[in-house]
């Protein structure tokens, strides 16, 4: 399986530097001027070049691993085990934790916790026994992506 190459450390050290560099201007700026606006933006550019110098590289590849998962993984069939909230909502929307089990290609049972945002009229797709389809990391069996969840009559059709 091909991985996603994460982002580039020299475009990362050029993100952070720009960043840096238009932060300290800005601040600059503000000082010889008096505008509290040039300040506030300079601190936020400052800020936003530390977040990416230091975090940039491990952002990066887990949102690169999650899209390799999601695109080159295996696909296979499995069965939701359990449900429960984060307790996080997104536009009003439950985040859960649902936890699947699946078989991978060699046979080996393995269960796995995919968190996706369920809109409301859709929380009953996912109670536990109903069957989803999946794609998982060979390398990492706890990489899973969630593809959809499979209707019980489509379901009774295919077995």
């Amino acid at each position: 399986m091909v991985s996603t190459p994460a982002m580039p450390s020299f475009a990362r050290c050029f993100v952070a530097l720009l960043l840096f560099g238009g932060g300290a201007l800005l601040w600059y700026l503000a000082e010889t001027r008096h505008n509290e606006l040039l300040f506030v933006l300079g601190a936020f550019a400052l800020c936003l070049g530390f977040v990416a110098a230091a975090f940039g590289g491990m952002i990066s590849s887990v949102v690169s691993s999650a899209r390799a998962t999601r695109f080159e993984g295996i696909r296979t069939t499995g069965r939701v085990v359990s449900s429960r909230s984060t307790g996080v909502f997104v536009n009003n929307h439950p985040m859960l934790s649902i936890t699947i089990a699946f078989q991978t290609r060699e046979g080996a049972r393995h269960e796995s916790v995919a968190r996706c945002v369920v809109p409301l009229h859709q929380l009953a797709r996912v109670e536990p026994g109903r069957d989803v389809v999946l794609k998982y990391n060979p390398a990492d069996l706890a990489q899973i992506a969630l593809l959809e969840v499979v209707r019980p009559e489509a379901r009774s059709t295919a077995h």
